[in-house]
Parts: structure tokens; sequence; C-alpha cells
């Protein structure tokens, strides 16, 4: 979603300290908490906007599996089969693409309109005419067989196969357009061609396309990809990140950072041998890691992730509790568009708690609002209407506006309120909006107002449960 899109919301002034009473995540996947459990009870629970416990309190039934393992694959299948998600099944890609077919996907993208800038230096014409020989058309045949590879390391997705930032100003080094999101480690990738210098991948991931430089990409047969797209047993991090310790004896996997949502292939407890990298084996969760060769081939090395990462054998239960319990794990968090600052945006933000489930969502939220699930429709409502459909709802359903989608949490005396990643606000001075700077992930109330000077409950349109 675009920067303008969130510029639509006013922090709450019953925000009060940061991290309050937020969940932890032990390593065997159960949710814990330093503040005790009431039984689906709000008594005795801090009236707490910035809580997990207090949300989690005044649930009906928290702990109620809204989808099992089978129907969240199900689910993610119902996903690829709605129009307008951009999802698609990596497994039934085509084994290659024709010239029409492919020349049509790399001309998607278009340089912009609008004034950018690339650091300090307005782009041009001739900017753009370069950024467009590197996209290769001409290296384009009749007949393109696509190749496959793995992600190592977090990698950016990129609009063109470039580093240059593009800005919307000199200033506004937060918001590099050319930047759509980031793809997590053991991403699956389906390459579809290759720059004009050699050094990008032009890609399709399960639910993006792009451009991805090409130290981020391990590539591989066919047949070794498709025995990593669905292992028996992953470690999913569940953690808002993690950290792999430092290796001397893998330089590559050495230090590693991985965010919520990642999945690892586990080693077969047969297979685990007593030492991995000069470690005891017994020091942690034993994984397959993918590396990249100097020729650029898949290499997987195994690697251990600590006892103490928050991390859960198998991806977790899905029940409104684990919901809230993730989401919070993310507040206070810097906002991170398209993934910058090692966070996340708004749609960034339910995509990561959803993968800790294995729902994969689309990337972004025009997309979002579209999946299938139990459904509230606010459209077309008006605001005391909107109030009382609320009134109705659970925590841990996405709340859908036409510009932005947020977590939401419930209502406190009759004011909703959401969780989610934002940029800006608007206050009215006057006959004036003034525009304030978040620039964080937070609860706030949908009292706000955008930059037409509509609440964010006025522009609300829909309450999404994924759900089969």
């Amino acid at each position: 979603m675009k920067k303008k899109l969130l510029n639509i919301f006013a922090l709450s002034t019953a925000l009060v300290l940061l991290f309050s009473g937020c969940k932890t995540q032990s390593g065997d996947g159960e949710v814990s908490s330093s503040e005790p459990e009431n039984n689906n009870s709000a008594m005795g629970v801090s009236v707490d906007p910035n809580s997990a416990d207090y949300w989690i309190s005044t649930l009906e039934s928290p702990d109620e599996i809204l989808m099992n393992e089978q129907e969240i694959i199900q689910y993610n299948q119902s996903i690829i089969g709605t129009e307008g998600t951009k999802c698609v099944d990596l497994g039934s890609y085509p084994e290659k693409l024709s010239k029409s077919e492919l020349t049509a996907l790399l001309q998607e993208d278009k340089p912009s309109e609008e004034d950018r800038y690339i650091g300090e230096r307005k782009a041009d014409s001739a900017y753009y005419a370069q950024l467009q020989q590197n996209v290769n058309l001409a290296g384009v045949k009749e007949e393109n067989p696509v190749r496959y590879g793995y992600v190592i390391d977090n990698a950016p997705l990129r609009t063109f196969p470039t580093w240059d930032p593009s800005y919307e100003f000199e200033s506004d080094i937060e918001f590099d357009l050319f930047n759509e999101t980031v793809l997590k480690v053991w991403e699956p990738a389906i390459i579809l061609h290759e720059s004009t210098d050699g050094k990008w991948y032009y890609i399709q991931s399960y639910n993006y396309r792009g451009w991805v430089n090409h130290e981020y990409i391990a590539l591989c047969e066919k047949a070794e990809w498709e025995k990593y797209l669905s292992p028996a047993e992953v470690l999913v991090v569940t953690g808002n990140k993690i950290e792999l310790n430092q290796n001397l004896f893998s330089p590559d996997i050495s230090g590693q950072k991985l965010f919520m949502g990642t999945a690892l292939p586990l080693v077969p407890e047969s297979e685990v041998p007593e030492v991995i990298d000069s470690m005891t084996s017994e020091s942690g969760y034993a994984v397959y890691f993918p590396t990249r060769s100097e020729e650029g081939r898949l290499v997987v090395k195994q690697a251990l992730v600590p006892y103490n990462a928050g991390v859960s054998v198998g991806y977790l239960p899905y029940t409104r509790r684990n919901i809230v319990a993730q989401a919070f794990k993310l507040l206070g968090d810097r906002h991170g568009w398209s993934g910058q600052n090692e966070s996340r945006d708004a749609s960034g933000l339910s995509m990561d708690v959803f993968a800790s489930f294995g729902i994969r969502l689309p990337r972004n939220s025009s997309q979002q609002k579209l999946i299938p699930g139990e459904r509230i429709e606010l459209e077309g409502k008006d605001d005391s209407q909107k109030l009382s459909e609320l009134e109705k709802a659970n925590a841990g359903d996405l709340l859908a506006t036409t510009k932005h989608v947020a977590l939401y949490l419930g209502t406190i005396e009759g004011k909703p309120y959401v969780l989610h990643s934002i940029y800006t606000v608007y206050e009215k001075n006057g006959d004036k909006l003034e525009e304030k700077l978040i620039n964080a992930i937070v609860v706030s109330d949908l009292d706000t107002l955008d930059s037409d000077g509509n609440t964010y409950l006025a522009d609300s349109i829909a309450l999404i449960t994924p759900k089969a």
C-alpha cells in the first residue's frame, strides 16, 4: 500500500505505556504471559488498550480452533482461487512462458509519471530508459523456460532491477517506492527472467512478482525445489524476530535474522548428528538452512536454532488468543514501508501474524480485503450501524478500509480499537487538518481523521475472519 493511503489515523488519548501486558512465546509454541489469565472475563484485568491480556480476556472462546491444519491448506488454495488477490500456486506454475506472456509481465511495472528522486537527483526520462534497458526485453525468447530457486536471506523484492531508491521527495528516505516487499528465508521462487547486467532475477513468489538481486536466490533443479515445498515438519518463527548464534564454521548462516512467520524444515530426529558446526545438537532445534554456492546453486546445510528463540515446532494453533498474542509482539516497532527498517507496514503486519498459523495472505491491503472468510460488511452503513456491527465482532479479525488494513481488537466504552502500523495521522486545528507523525505499530481508536477529513470508522468497509 502507498504512503498516502496510510495517512488516516490519529493516536487515541487513551494510549498508555507501550508493551504493558504483552504476551511472550515459549519455545514449544505455547503462549505464556507474565500476567494471570482470567478465564475469558475482563473482570480482574486492567482496562488497558495496549495489553494483549486485556483483549484476550474479552473473548468468549479464546482457545477455539478456527481452522485445523488441513482446513488452512484448503483455505490457502481458496485465496489463490479468489480473483484480485494475486496469489499463485507455485507448484502448478507453467514450466515455460511464451514471448508475449513474459513480455506482458515485464511491462506491467512502468516508470512513475509523478516526480521521483533517486537520492538527491530527480529521475528523468534518460534514467528510466536506462532502467528499462536493464529489464532486458531484448533477451526475451520465443519460449522461456522458468527456473527454480529458494530465498537464502531476507530479500528485498524491487519494482525494477536496481538498488537505486525512488523517493517522492529528497528527504523521504523511509519510503523507497521501488521496494515492494521482503521475501523470507526459504521462500520458494520461480525465476522468470534475468536482467541485462546479469545481477537480478525477475521472480514469482506465492503472492508477488518483481526483481530480486541474484545473491539472495539459490538455484536448483525442479525435483530438489519440490522436495522442500511442503516439508513434513517445520520450525516456525513465532517471535517478532530471532537471530541465530554467531558461527565461524558457517559464515553464511552466522547471526542470520529470521522474522515472524518464517518456516524452516526440521531435520528428522533420526538424522540429527551429535554436533552441528561445533555445537552440541542438544542445544537447539536442528533445521535445514538454504545457502548459495559460488556458482549460485542451492546448498542445504544443517543449522541450530537455539531453544531460547521465539519458535514453535509446527504452526501455532489458529485461535483468537494466539492471533492477539502474536500481533502484540509487534507493538512499538517502527513502521516499515514494504519491509524497510526490518519491520512491517499495515499489510505486512497482518501477513506475518497470520503466517504464524500457516495462513498465506496476499501482500497488499487492497488484496487482503478480498480474501474469503466470515465477513461483516460495513460499506454503506452509517457510523452508528457500523459501531453496532463492531460490537458483535471479536479480537483478531481483520478490519479493512478503502485504504488500509488493521487488526481489530474490540471496544472500550463503545469506542472500537485496532492494532496497526501507521506513519502519519491527521488532527483538526480549526478549519485545517494538521499532519502528525506516528511512524510505529500502535493501538489506536477509530475516531480519527484521514487527509480528507473522514474518520477511519467512516472509511471501514469490512471485518473479516480468515476462515474456510
